[in-house]
């Protein structure tokens, strides 16, 4: 369902809009869960790069949601990628 949610909602709002991103990083936090680390990767960098939340970028390195990439060397990278657009945004 979360699939198919964020499939219209890039046909619809775009894959820019925060709407967007909210989703695609909320179905990356699904599958991390579930063990589909590369999927979850590649969506997690997606919503950071079209328009997450400055507060969510921020929070990313300590979020439960993600507990499951922790370990995953790629994680590191991932959150230093959230923090480029959580500087430049206004707090």
């Amino acid at each position: 369902m979360q699939r198919d949610t964020l499939n219209v909602q890039r046909g619809i709002l775009g894959r820019e809009h925060p709407d967007t991103a909210t989703t695609t990083y909320d179905l990356g936090c699904i599958l991390a869960h579930h063990g589909h680390n590369d999927e979850a990767f590649a969506l997690l960098r997606e919503a950071i790069g079209h328009g997450l939340d400055s507060a969510t970028d921020r929070s990313l390195a300590t979020t439960p949601d993600l507990e499951a990439l922790h370990k995953d060397i790629r994680f590191a990278a991932l959150a230093a990628y959230a923090q480029e657009p959580a500087k430049a945004a206004p707090n």
